[in-house]
């Protein structure tokens, strides 16, 4: 495994750019098995890529309901992503279809803008966090919500690289680990980043290394090892 080190970090370099857009890309995210990229943006539209080429590969639209925070399912061919555009207090999660280009699935039941959305890497749980200070467990197969926490502040949320722990970012730079197991017993481990204790602003993304043993936390632009 490379070891990513000042040297190697200096000596890379872009493989590719990509202008496809005309407003600014607010979520991207890898395919964990083929090699796909996808972005949603400010301009409404969605584009994959196939990163062993450097080529775009297809691009989609969502103009009514607007698209952010998207992820890729375990499948190359469907994603879910929450709305940009809310009407009505309208803040579902759409699952899409990429390869019909139709919607498979509305995920309803946050009153608040959802800041991020994860696949779990094990099976077809997904999880979200919004603004509504609420963290919502899904599952693909069914509409319904399977599991639910209140939490202060707003919310960013994370699984870990196994699928079996999840983290959420909650205000004054607290961190909370759960057993996806058994979530509904409360935090098995809290711990608190001393940077962000008074922090006005909350985490704006969490993501666990491959070996669970450490957590980078985005939050105020700053990057937070823990």
């Amino acid at each position: 495994m490379l070891q990513v080190t000042d040297r190697v970090v200096k000596v890379m370099n872009s493989a590719g750019v990509h202008k496809d857009n005309t407003a600014r890309i607010n979520s991207i995210d890898f395919h964990r098995t083929e090699d796909l990229l996808i972005t949603a943006s400010d301009d409404d539209s969605i584009h994959i890529y196939n990163t062993a080429t450097n080529t775009l590969q297809d691009t989609l639209f969502s103009k009514k309901y607007g698209v952010q925070n998207i992820v890729f399912t375990h499948s190359a061919s469907a994603a879910i992503y929450a709305s940009r555009k809310v009407t009505n207090g309208d803040h579902a999660i759409r699952y899409h279809d990429l390869r019909r280009n139709e919607y498979l699935k509305y995920f309803v039941g946050h009153t608040g803008t959802v800041n991020t959305l994860c696949m779990s890497p094990k099976n077809d749980m997904f999880m979200s966090a919004a603004q509504d200070k609420q963290v919502r467990l899904w599952d693909l197969r069914a509409t319904n919500c399977q599991g639910q926490l209140q939490v202060p502040g707003c919310p960013a949320a994370s699984f870990d690289q196994q699928g079996l722990v999840f983290a959420v970012a909650t205000e004054s730079g607290m961190l909370k680990l759960y057993d996806v197991r058994s979530y509904d017993k409360g935090p098995f481990d809290t711990f608190v980043v001393a940077d962000e204790v008074n922090s006005p602003t909350s985490f704006a993304n969490l993501q666990f290394s491959n070996d669970g043993k450490l957590m980078l936390a985005v939050a105020e632009g700053k990057v937070s090892e823990s």
